[in-house]
């Protein structure tokens, strides 16, 4: 599976990091989207 993080379309409300904290993460200096480090 690939898992792709979109930061253009990113609102930064945190929804896929609630939803699968596995994968994401939000950016601690604008809230986009990052992937997880884990």
């Amino acid at each position: 599976m690939r898992i792709v993080a979109d930061t253009e379309q990113c609102a930064g409300s945190g929804m896929c990091a609630l939803t699968a904290p596995e994968y994401f993460d939000q950016n601690d200096e604008d809230g986009r989207v990052v992937r997880s480090e884990e």
